[in-house]
């Protein structure tokens, strides 16, 4: 079975500021090749602010701010292989059932909306794994 990975903020923070969880992403790197890897553009723009946080608040200090910044980039932004989705209008106005329904904020239900478009693209054979870890 060929598996593709689906990133959620909360997840890829893991990979890039050592926290409860870390080791199981890590290991997700290390067995998934970044071309079967995938998120919205916008999670990039909120890994990076969850990293901008933690340095703020003192969590982690400037070098390794610095050192998981260039690794969030270099794995993620700017690989082609690791593919970043657009939220485009067709994904918006998909959410918004669900935002009415679920009562689910924006930015989770754009990140869901595109892992089920994700999903429905899979051949047989294939799996999607979502990594989230929101508490």
């Amino acid at each position: 079975m060929v598996v593709y990975v689906f990133w959620d903020a909360s997840g890829l923070t893991k990979r890039y500021a050592f926290e409860r969880g870390s080791d199981i992403v890590n290991l997700i790197f290390q067995l998934v090749p970044t071309h079967r890897m995938m998120c919205l553009l916008l999670t990039v723009g909120e890994v990076y602010w969850a990293l901008v946080r933690k340095r703020n608040e003192g969590l982690i200090n400037e070098s390794i701010f610095q050192r998981a910044t260039l690794a969030l980039r270099g794995e993620v932004l700017d690989n082609p292989n690791f593919a970043k989705l657009p939220t485009d209008e067709d994904l918006l106005v998909r959410s918004l059932d669900m935002i009415e329904r679920y009562a689910v904020n924006s930015v989770d239900t754009l990140i869901l909306c595109a892992a089920l478009v994700a999903n429905d693209l899979l051949r047989e054979g294939e799996s999607l794994l979502f990594v989230a870890a929101d508490e």
